[in-house]
């Protein structure tokens, strides 16, 4: 049999580090071809260094879909310097056709790259060691992932409780949820195992509106098999606006994970309850008379839209008006409705 993961590392150099732009590395192979975009790009008001794994596969004849994860090293330029090198890690991704975004990780702060005493730079040049690794695509070795809706409230403070079930979990790299809705915007969950060889889960929204945000409270619990068997248990809040993420890193190691006597593997699945508590939405647009364009959606190959409940059509240039609880309607199905009350 293969392995699962297939992995390589490769060098490069950065030159004219100082006038950087954008830099494109060369192009790795690892089951497809690969590329590390490196730029600076602001973050809380200070500049960094940052660097994009790019999938450069370009078969548009077919479906596709590739689970991939790097890890980016700025190397130290002379040996003199005792410190090590710095290293980050992307987050592991699926990698599909037509993908809008592809996943960056913030390596350093742009002043300490040219920190004489830290050595990073030398004749104008940084160098970059990357590891890329891709899990097999076979098909019949991918890991999949159900989705269940146990429980949804529409109250203020919505309560909204899910299942998730995991198969085929030694081949796990990544994997992402189909996205569903909470207040009238569609997210999506994302398991993975991180570099570091623990199992996490991340909350994320679709963007499907400009601008909102929420406090969000997410409890989850690793299920065991065993009548007896220990559960783990995680509870995070945070205030989520649509560029933000909810994480839940390291919740078990991979080892405890597996081990058999802790029952959390059966079948090779996982089981994965998750409860998430929506407090009232804060500086959400509510004019009634305000007009959304949808976005289109790109999540595991599948288009979705925004549409209207009441007459399935796609909230394009629609007068839109938002109800009590945030419930998003047509201005005229909603106008037609409350005339028959």
């Amino acid at each position: 049999m293969p392995p699962l993961v297939r992995r390589n590392i490769f060098r490069f150099n950065v030159p004219n580090i100082s006038a950087l732009n954008m830099f494109y590395s060369p192009e790795f192979m690892v089951h497809a071809p690969w590329q590390i975009k490196i730029k600076k790009k602001t973050q809380n008001g200070q500049l960094w260094l940052f660097a994009v794994l790019c999938c450069r596969f370009k078969d548009k004849s077919s479906t596709w879909s590739y689970n991939a994860r790097a890890s980016i090293k700025l190397l130290r330029q002379q040996v003199d310097h005792e410190e090590n090198s710095i290293e980050k890690h992307t987050t592991p991704t699926s990698f599909v056709r037509q993908m809008k975004r592809n996943p960056g990780v913030y390596v350093i702060r742009w002043s300490d790259v040219f920190d004489m005493t830290k050595g990073y730079v030398e004749n104008d040049t940084i160098c970059l060691e990357i590891k890329i690794e891709v899990a097999d695509p076979s098909e019949h070795i991918k890991s999949d992932l159900v989705l269940e809706n146990t429980y949804k409230s529409c109250k203020d403070g919505c309560q909204t409780k899910f299942q998730l079930t995991v198969s085929n979990i030694t081949g796990l790299m990544t994997i992402q949820s189909p996205p569903f809705n909470l207040r009238n915007a569609l997210w999506y969950f994302l398991i993975y195992k991180n570099h570091s060889k623990h199992l996490c889960l991340r909350l994320h929204p679709c963007d499907t509106l400009s601008e909102f945000s929420y406090e969000i409270t997410m409890s989850i619990e690793l299920v065991s098999s065993f009548a007896n068997g220990k559960c783990i248990k995680r509870v995070e809040t945070k205030q989520m606006h649509h560029n933000t993420e909810l994480k839940l890193g390291n919740l078990i190691s991979w080892d405890d994970l597996c081990e058999a006597k802790n029952g959390f593997v059966n079948n090779n699945c996982i089981v994965i309850n998750v409860e998430i508590n929506t407090e009232k939405p804060i500086d959400v647009i509510s004019n009634t008379n305000t007009k959304y364009k949808a976005m289109n959606l790109s999540i595991e190959e599948t288009c979705f839209e925004l549409e209207c409940p009441t007459c399935l059509e796609i909230f394009e240039e629609k007068e839109l008006s938002f109800t009590h609880y945030r419930h998003i309607f047509c201005s005229d199905c909603l106008k037609n409705a409350m005339s028959l009350l």
